[in-house]
């Protein structure tokens, strides 16, 4: 019951729809649940965008390569955070492309990544989006039935949401 009730009041913190919505939880580091969504949100051998502009994105396109997924990489500095401005030329340019992964908040350089504009985008596009906010969630801003194109929203419990630390979520949609 316990558990239940910790993964029910995640999915209400993620701004997440009961019934649409449901929380996975994993043991582990912030980069298990980042691996563990892009190996089921992302078919083997699709193509996902990576935003590059920080070691998490690298981390990010080392899990999905691994995972047997085709990166494609969107070089950007570490000074900005990506927008939807970046993103859309390279959605249009691949069609083949099905889902941005990105890192909402790089930890070491501070940069945001527009989670907002870029959903939009991306929704528009009619792809779909895995979002790695293991140092952004409950501190930024994002509700999940604002974006019906995230597949998983992804972080952990030792960062802004303050728990124990040693559990990773991804609060992913059901269907």
């Amino acid at each position: 019951a316990v558990y239940a009730r910790v993964r029910e009041r995640i999915v209400g913190i993620a701004g997440g729809t009961p019934g649409v919505h449901a929380t996975l939880p994993i043991q582990g580091a912030g980069h298990f649940v980042t691996e563990a969504a892009l190996r089921t949100f992302v078919p083997a051998g699709a193509k996902v965008l990576i935003p590059m502009n920080g070691a998490y994105a690298q981390r990010m396109a080392r899990l999905a390569r691994e995972a047997g997924r085709v990166v494609v990489e969107l070089p950007l500095p570490d000074t900005r955070g990506a927008t939807a401005e970046d993103i859309l030329p390279a959605l249009e340019a691949d069609p083949a492309i099905g889902t941005v992964a990105f890192v909402h908040n790089e930890t070491g350089s501070g940069i945001v990544n527009d989670a907002e504009g870029i959903g939009a985008a991306v929704r528009k596009a009619g792809r779909r989006v895995v979002l790695d906010a293991v140092s952004a969630f409950g501190a930024l801003p994002f509700r999940l039935d604002e974006h019906p194109e995230v597949d998983a929203l992804v972080f952990t419990s030792g960062k802004c949401l303050e728990g124990m630390p040693g559990m990773g979520f991804a609060v992913a949609r059901a269907d």
